[in-house]
């Protein structure tokens, strides 16, 4: 008996010194939000320099009761900073807004000079659902 209980502890102790895991390749955590079912933003510079944004967002039928996007443009500088690129409009901001349940704002702009632009996003997705969602994100392109 004392042999069994010494080999059964001698058992456990070597399997608690091996690290149990588990990965999955390519999984991606999705969160849920009240007044939104989803959106997409595409962020792309064609071979003349044109930058273009266009979010595409599906609400949620009877909840979504606004949307509002946010977006500017912004150029690396001595590839470290990050400056605001003059669109033409208040703050260098496009600022959209709608009741559309389910919509597309698209916004472009022909850039002057070459180099790494990227696209700041911020959605802000207002409903019954309870607090507003907001949706934001960097999306970077080079010319």
């Amino acid at each position: 008996m004392k042999k069994a209980i010494i080999m059964l502890l001698t058992v456990t102790t070597l399997l608690s010194c091996f690290t149990i895991f588990s990965s999955a390749e390519d999984a991606e955590i999705t969160p849920r939000y009240s007044n939104v079912n989803s959106a997409t933003v595409a962020f792309t510079i064609t071979e003349t320099g044109l930058a273009a944004v266009d979010i595409t967002y599906f609400g949620k039928p009877g909840i979504t009761t606004q949307v509002k996007s946010e977006i500017y443009l912004q150029k690396k500088v001595l590839g470290l900073f990050w400056q605001k690129v003059n669109i033409g409009t208040t703050d260098n901001v496009w600022i959209d807004y709608s009741t559309d349940c389910n919509g597309d704002f698209f916004h472009s702009f022909q850039l002057s000079d070459t180099g790494t632009y990227r696209a700041v996003v911020e959605i802000t997705f207002s409903g019954t659902g309870g607090t507003p969602d907001v949706i934001s994100d960097k999306y970077q392109d080079n010319w």
